[in-house]
């Protein structure tokens, strides 16, 4: 094995889990269906969806904001806002609607790994200094 052969073994590994949330609505039992924006909740439990960027859901924290983003999740702090945000916005209660609301909880798990494919030929810099 030479200096320039690629190395068997990854790089890089990286692994790990993170929580993550979101909200839940549906109308009481024997309520008609409800339409709110482009989303209709009915008595079957259905996932809310917020906007994202300004209005709409806040900045995430930079370490989990990848793996909550790719799979429309939330911190638990994030949904609970955006839960009372939501019923708050829509005014439901003025309008005689009955919701219910609710967080479901998923865990996210993650592995990677970085493996070297091939090295190429080095270049020698051979830099010779002249005085003047």
């Amino acid at each position: 094995m030479t200096p320039n052969d690629p190395v068997s073994r990854p790089a890089a590994t990286q692994n790990g889990t993170n929580l993550g949330y979101r909200v839940e609505c549906r109308v009481k039992d024997g309520m008609s269906p409800v339409t709110f924006g482009a989303q209709t909740f009915d008595g079957e439990w259905r996932h809310v969806t917020f906007a994202n960027g300004s209005p709409g859901v806040p900045g995430e924290h930079p370490t989990i904001a990848p793996f909550h983003a790719s799979y429309s999740l939330f911190t638990r702090e994030q949904a609970e806002a955006l839960r009372w945000w939501f019923l708050a916005e829509g005014n439901f209660s003025a309008r005689g609607w009955c919701l219910e609301t609710r967080l479901r909880r998923y865990r996210v798990k993650y592995q990677s790994e970085c493996h070297e494919e091939d090295v190429f030929a080095f270049v020698e810099a051979n830099f010779e200094r002249k005085d003047q």
